[in-house]
């Protein structure tokens, strides 16, 4: 999917008043009346939609897999893993966008002597770049079979402590399915 097809779903464009509308009073037979001298000017500008409240961090969705809640739980939030990170980019270019247009329509400042010598010139800042869009997480399904049930878990810590259950449940899992 492009970043121009993506930010669709996370954008809007909305109607900025510039310049306010000017009236002035006329006097007439009726008393008089307010009558408009210039209308209001408006400029279209592009900003991000109320973000979705029900989001979820990678932390969340590596602590459903540990607890081994059924696969639509660890898929569904996963989606939302996938959406915050996705709100998060669109933050961050919508400022690369901001960013561009001041780099583009940049002008030097100079500062004159008095007889008219150029002293300083300002340089042209590097030019922004542009973040990339973070990629949908994906689930190994065969990892989240690797884990006892919950049930199981949750027993084996009454009986072996927290230490135990993590050196001896978690962590071969771990161990055998590195993250990178």
């Amino acid at each position: 999917m492009g970043a121009t097809k993506m930010l669709e779903d996370f954008l809007e464009v909305i109607e900025v008043e510039v310049s306010p509308r000017e009236t002035e009073w006329v006097d007439n037979d009726d008393g008089g009346e307010w009558v408009e001298t210039k209308p209001a000017e408006y400029r279209s500008q592009t900003v991000l939609r109320e973000p979705n409240r029900d989001t979820k961090s990678q932390s969340d969705l590596e602590r459903v897999i540990n607890l081994g809640k059924p696969q639509v739980v660890v898929d569904r939030i996963r989606e939302l893993v996938n959406i915050t990170s996705q709100w998060n980019w669109c933050y961050d270019y919508i400022y690369y966008l901001n960013d561009m247009e001041d780099w583009e329509n940049w002008e030097a400042e100079v500062t004159y002597d008095d007889d008219g010598v150029e002293l300083y010139r300002t340089e042209k800042p590097e030019e922004p770049i542009e973040p990339l869009r973070p990629a949908d997480i994906v689930v190994n399904p065969v990892l989240l079979r690797k884990y006892p049930s919950i049930e199981e878990q949750l027993d084996y810590m009454y009986h072996n402590g927290l230490s135990k259950w993590k050196a001896d449940m978690i962590k071969p899992v771990k161990d055998s399915h590195p993250k990178g």
